[in-house]
């Protein structure tokens, strides 16, 4: 039996808010160790001929190898965490969505914040992972809770989740289109197409990731300035009458 067969047949059995609070911590601790491996390889960088350096040299070797372990593991639970919670929110060619389950799964990710995860798990994640991730905070996007929605909790924190996606689209190209999708979709709301304008990181879109190499981010890129100077004219046009000698000027 496949993994995702295996998914498909636990259905209705999976607890909700444990498998949301579980991929929130998954996203936490694979944040945790990644920056971990990061400060190690980077102390593990210079090396001198003491012997002292070379016997923490091969100390920090071996926490290198142990963290790569951890990350490997941190990966795959949140990757099988994400599939599952894709599969509960958009349903599968086998299984149609239970809207009821779906609804109750949407509760439990405002409530665990799991849009926040998300969003700074992503630059660790790999491709497969990234899409799942991509679907998820689509949806939910468009989901409301008892009348809140996901794009005031984003609000309401500063923008935190915006940062963060801008980051990693600049910053690891694997999963730039996937964190494309998830601000494309976060700007149809106002609140968050105009926090985005007034955002130091839109300077980026316009300058730096229209021209990236790959075709496909530079495209991606560009429809993202599109439609943030499309969808909401009124905001549009403000803010454009407020930068525009030096929007054109980057342009």
């Amino acid at each position: 039996m496949s993994f995702l067969t295996g998914l498909l047949n636990r259905g209705s059995n999976v607890n909700i808010e444990e498998l949301v609070a579980s991929a929130c911590k998954s996203s936490d601790m694979l944040c945790t160790v990644s920056r971990d491996l990061s400060a190690l390889e980077k102390a593990n960088s210079t090396i001198t001929d003491d012997d002292a350096t070379i016997t923490s040299h091969d100390n920090e070797e071996r926490s290198i190898e142990k963290k790569q372990i951890e990350i490997k593991e941190w990966m795959e639970k949140i990757g099988k965490e994400l599939t599952e919670i894709r599969i509960i929110l958009v349903g599968d060619d086998e299984k149609d969505v239970d809207e009821e389950r779906a609804s109750k799964l949407a509760n439990a990710a405002l409530e665990n914040n799991l849009l926040r995860s998300i969003a700074s798990v992503v630059i660790y994640l790999p491709l497969e992972s990234s899409k799942n991730a991509a679907h998820i905070f689509a949806n939910l996007m468009n989901r409301k809770v008892e009348g809140d929605t996901f794009a005031a909790q984003i609000i309401s924190e500063g923008g935190y989740a915006l940062d963060a996606l801008a980051k990693a689209y600049g910053e690891n190209d694997q999963v730039a289109l996937a964190c494309g999708t998830m601000l494309k979709e976060a700007a149809r709301h106002e609140i968050i197409n105009i926090f985005i304008l007034r955002a130091a990181f839109f300077w980026r879109f316009l300058t730096v990731h229209v021209h990236n190499k790959d075709f496909g981010i530079a495209a991606d890129a560009f429809d993202l300035l599109r439609q943030l100077l499309t969808l909401h004219p009124h905001l549009a046009a403000k803010f454009l009458a407020e930068n525009y000698a030096f929007f054109f000027e980057c342009y």
